[in-house]
């Protein structure tokens, strides 16, 4: 009987101490990342790991009735509060929490209130299925509600909700067996149970964080490929220079004026390159707006207004060139050649 006392007792603080981690481990992502239903999961598993004190005696006096009730009171708790916690992180009303609560705590009480009338308390019996009604109510009621939180068919989902449905099996089966071996096995594949749902809701979080990332890096990406888009398409001239003045990016606007590819220009041409004279010097303020004159791959210049605002990314500063075409072609002498062409003609005939 000893030998069987200390190896139940080891097999127990083994458990414990693995669901102690898990709400260790639920109580630091809290600190991290300050989600309220980290915290309610970490003190929904400090209940169930309570549930060592009372079955260690249970081990001793199977008949026990105080043992008996904190054994099911633990177990309610643990599984109560962790329904709880996915009220939380599914954004319940606080109308529906507080329901929900007062409807179960009322179930409990008054089957707490049905056991301890009981004379004597034998298992199996109708009895027995009684005084765990509550804990199974709650363990249905979990199933439901980890199913709303998980999104999708993952592996998250798939892990909760067989260990969840095996969680509700195998306490379903309790009430209906002896206080044998067979017993402390079913009692066993139970209390492990509970930590493998707890897994799963790391495991859901994780996925939830990586499919948030994901969004988010599409988000951006198509937001680039928009804002490139209209950079692309604009009818002014697009230059962007970093810090020291070398191109970092361009329009096709500005490609088709200069004449340089984007190879030959970004990160290996500087601005003043571009710039006949040194325009910098006419312009002042945060957003500065001058007129310039600057010079292709092919010698042409061209005849400019730019408005220059710099801006700072991610700790580095970036200078935005706007510049609108402003060259003239010089038409007025060319219809004078013109008319003098043909004053020569008429002369001639």
């Amino acid at each position: 009987m000893e030998d069987l006392f200390y190896q139940e007792f080891l097999s127990q603080f083994f458990v414990c101490v693995l669901i102690l981690a898990l709400a260790t481990g639920f109580w630091v992502s809290y600190l991290n990342k300050r989600k309220p239903y980290f915290k309610i999961v970490a003190f929904a598993a400090i209940f169930e790991a309570l549930r060592v004190i009372p079955d260690s005696f249970l081990i001793i006096a199977p008949e026990n009735l105080i043992a008996l009730s904190a054994n099911i009171l633990l177990q309610f708790l643990g599984t109560a509060i962790l329904l709880f916690a996915l009220y939380e992180a599914n954004n319940r009303t606080q109308n529906y929490k507080r329901n929900a609560a007062v409807i179960l705590g009322v179930g409990f009480f008054a089957v707490a209130a049905y056991v301890f009338a009981l004379p004597t308390y034998e298992q199996p019996s109708l009895d027995a299925y009684i005084a765990l009604a509550p804990v199974l109510l709650v363990t249905i009621l979990l199933i439901w509600e980890g199913w709303q939180f998980i999104e999708n068919i993952s592996a998250s989902r798939i892990l909760f909700s067989l260990s969840a449905m095996g969680l509700l099996m195998l306490r379903g089966v309790q009430p209906s067996l002896a206080l044998d071996e067979l017993y402390l096995a079913i009692y066993y594949m139970e209390l492990v149970t509970y930590p493998i749902i707890i897994v799963s809701l790391m495991l859901a979080e994780v996925e939830n964080t990586n499919k948030r990332i994901s969004e988010l890096l599409t988000d951006k990406e198509q937001s680039e490929a928009n804002l490139q888009f209209i950079v692309n398409n604009t009818l002014d001239i697009i230059l962007v220079a970093d810090e020291v003045g070398l191109l970092s990016s361009w329009s096709k606007k500005a490609q088709e004026k200069f004449g340089y590819t984007a190879e030959q220009a970004i990160g290996k041409i500087h601005m003043d390159e571009l710039f006949v004279g040194n325009p910098s010097s006419q312009a002042g303020g945060d957003t500065e707006e001058f007129e310039g004159i600057m010079e292709s791959m092919n010698g042409s210049q061209l005849e400019v207004e730019v408005r220059m605002q710099t801006v700072s990314h991610k700790e580095n500063m970036h200078s935005i060139y706007v510049l609108r075409d402003t060259t003239t072609i010089p038409t007025e002498g060319v219809l004078q050649s013109l008319l003098e062409a043909d004053e020569e003609e008429i002369i001639k005939q």
